[in-house]
């Protein structure tokens, strides 16, 4: 695949995402149980919502790790773009900033992946393992966005390996 394709399935993956993390993060959807939904912000019963107002450090920690994760994917979207442009003027940087993009896309992946993580283990000690809980849509919906920042890491990664590969052949 060309260098110009491999850029665009990255940043459609980003985009999605974006998008994904973004629905995410913004809904009441995190753990739904007997018709609540309980989010980052605000947790929501039968049509009305009201603000989540304490904070707890591991609410405030998850908040933190899955606001940066959605900064750094739109950073990683806008250093694809760069990396376009080194593509369409063919010089030699290509391959050293895809390989800078795919740690960013990683790095966004990791905090997210934290984010869930510390909110997973929150719940955990908070309500006990006897009481059942239902991670809801947007839980999911972030571990999609994850799949998605991962996705264009490895798709970076291997345009980073094609371009060293083809200046290895050219020196041969």
């Amino acid at each position: 695949m060309s260098p110009a394709v491999l850029l665009r399935i990255a940043i459609a993956l980003l985009a999605f995402a974006f998008v994904f993390g973004v629905i995410g993060v913004a809904t009441p959807g995190w753990l739904v149980r007997g018709g609540i939904g309980v989010g980052l912000w605000a947790a929501c019963s039968e049509g009305s919502c009201a603000r989540i107002t304490d904070h707890d450090p591991a609410d405030d920690a998850t908040r933190a790790m899955t606001v940066l994760s959605l900064i750094f994917t739109v950073f990683a979207m806008a250093f694809v773009k760069m990396t376009h442009k080194a593509v369409i003027e063919a010089t030699s940087e290509v391959g050293r900033k895809s390989k800078i993009t795919a740690a960013v896309c990683f790095f966004s992946a990791l905090l997210m992946i934290i984010g869930l993580a510390v909110f997973a283990g929150n719940m955990e000690s908070v309500l006990g393992s006897s009481i059942s809980r239902y991670y809801g849509y947007s839980f999911y919906l972030l571990w999609v966005a994850v799949g998605f920042q991962i996705g264009a890491a490895a798709t970076l990664f291997y345009l980073a390996k094609q371009i060293d590969k083809e200046k290895i052949d050219r020196k041969s």
